[in-house]
């Protein structure tokens, strides 16, 4: 198993999980451009898009649009991008099928994402904190209960991380 997202599926890679199903998974960008940038993809492993499924496919993108619509209330962004690459050709630096879902904000100052610095100053644990203990962040993306919340997992396995580490 080389793939990165793979390895991180299997929770043999750390991530900043801010959500999880049977399906899909969405993490936290380590080097993100903006504030909330989010990386989300099926768990079963597609190359690229010309081998995902329709049904993955809709997740993703539905799940997408859910997220979006939480940063806006949480985070306050003005717009949104959905980046996506597939093939060497086309700049894909992983080879598991993922979008890039990237908040947009006034102050951000990037036009064009695929070819600017990403921004160093974003400290992900702490956009984590604030995604997952959000008011609206179980309603907005359709979490029923506590049981099984993958996220509030992920939330204490990466307070002990940020301890360990600091």
């Amino acid at each position: 198993m080389d793939c990165v997202f793979c390895k991180i599926i299997a929770k043999k890679e750390k991530a900043y999980v801010v959500y999880e199903d049977k399906y899909t998974i969405a993490i936290l960008d380590k080097n993100p451009f903006t504030e909330g940038h989010t990386v989300i993809m099926p768990k079963k492993h597609y190359s690229t898009i010309f081998d995902v499924s329709e049904e993955d496919l809709e997740r993703i993108i539905v799940l997408a649009q859910k997220l979006i619509k939480f940063y806006k209330k949480e985070f306050h962004c003005e717009g949104a991008n959905i980046l996506h690459a597939s093939g060497d050709f086309a700049g894909q630096s992983v080879p598991h099928f993922h979008i890039h879902l990237v908040p947009r904000y006034k102050t951000d100052n990037y036009r064009n994402l695929w070819y600017r610095e990403r921004n160093q100053c974003i400290n992900n644990f702490l956009v984590y904190g604030r995604i997952t203990t959000s008011k609206y962040y179980k309603k907005a993306l359709g979490i029923k209960s506590n049981k099984g919340d993958q996220a509030a997992a992920n939330k204490a396995s990466n307070k002990k991380q940020q301890n360990q580490s600091a």
